[in-house]
């Protein structure tokens, strides 16, 4: 056998996984951040990690404000996982500890595909576009479906 090492390629990560790929994926909540974080904008987000077996994390930052655009993921995150919030004003370290019960448990998540450059060079990650109740949960999709909807009609 020949081995030609034109074909090496230094950017290669040999000890990763494939990202996980695009479309549908029930992925487990393995880790939430002790402390809320705070963004370049000023913005307060908590860092989550979801893994699906076989596949490298997927890292997703949990923004809280009152933008109704990140009011509607944080519902549909909740929603999927079957946690309704009331309709009132609640703390960031509320937010925080409610998410923190969620550990370990499944979710079903859209996976898209982003490319972002670092040092020149083009990275792939996968991404969270939606999030639904897993099929092995209790929680409907519809249900999760109807607590969104519940929560844009209130605006």
């Amino acid at each position: 056998m020949i081995i030609n090492m034109a074909a090496y390629d230094p950017n290669v990560r040999i000890d990763s996984k494939p990202i996980c790929p695009i479309g549908t994926s029930e992925v487990t909540l393995v880790y939430v951040e002790e402390g809320l974080k705070t963004s370049q904008k000023g913005n307060e987000y908590i860092p989550l990690r979801f893994e699906r077996a076989g596949y490298n994390s997927i890292f997703y930052n949990l923004v809280l404000n009152s933008n109704p655009v990140v009011l509607g993921k944080l519902v549909n995150l909740l929603s999927s996982f079957g946690v309704k919030l009331e309709m009132r004003e609640y703390a960031s370290s509320e937010i925080l500890q409610i998410i923190k019960t969620l550990r370990n448990k499944k979710v079903e998540v859209e996976v898209i595909h982003e490319t972002y450059t670092k040092d020149g060079k083009e990275i792939t990650k996968a991404s969270i576009s939606v999030f639904k109740p897993a099929k092995s949960s209790d929680v409907s999709t519809a249900k999760a479906a109807e607590a969104v909807a519940n929560f844009i009609d209130s605006y």
